[in-house]
């Protein structure tokens, strides 16, 4: 006959292996369940809503003005002189778009909507290569687009989203060559900037 500690110890074992087994379909559960996608894809439309609305409500910034009157509206090719406010990809598009849809505030940072929407999918791409769990991608993908600071740049018609679209592809390709390198190398993207 068991003494009464070893009663209560064989009730606690049977308590906790009965909590775990509950937690443990819960989890299950939650892991097969198709809506963590659907929240992961949601969070990156909604980055991309706020910065196309930031884009139409934000006033032009005296870069994006220097870079429009020094290499997109003079009529000879100026956009190929070197420049520090000069992003030669951002002023070939630039002009481009001004040129088909006209002067505004929206055209003029069309190119750099274009590089937010690609930075968007790659950094979705990146987050889905980095983590397997569903509960560490929504925060990655929350830190690499909604910063503040890379949200700033992917909305400014500067030029920098397209530089950040251009590493975080060199990433993606790195991270699929490579087959799922661990979650620690992850620190390494705030050093793009």
């Amino acid at each position: 006959m068991p003494s009464f500690r070893q009663r209560a110890t064989i009730s606690r074992v049977a308590t906790s292996s009965a909590v775990d087994t509950r937690q443990n379909r819960s989890w299950h559960l939650l892991e097969r369940f198709p809506a963590r996608a659907v929240w992961l894809a949601g969070a990156a439309g909604f980055a991309f809503y706020w910065i196309v609305a930031r884009a139409v409500i934000q006033s032009i910034t005296i870069d994006e003005a220097d870079a429009y009157n020094f290499f997109v509206w003079r009529p000879n090719p100026s956009h190929w002189e070197a420049s520090s406010v000069n992003h030669l990809l951002n002023s070939l598009l630039m002009r481009l778009f001004v040129g088909q849809f006209g002067l505004s505030a929206v055209t003029v940072r069309l190119p750099s909507l274009i590089g937010a929407a690609i930075y968007i999918v790659a950094s979705y791409c990146l987050v889905r290569l980095i983590a397997d769990e569903w509960f560490l991608r929504w925060p990655l993908l929350v830190c690499f687009v909604y910063n503040p600071f890379v949200m700033d740049y992917l909305v400014a018609g500067r030029g920098y989203s397209l530089g950040a679209v251009s590493y975080t592809h060199l990433d993606v390709y790195k991270r699929q060559a490579t087959r799922h390198l661990p979650l620690k190398n992850a620190g390494c993207f705030g050093f793009y900037w």
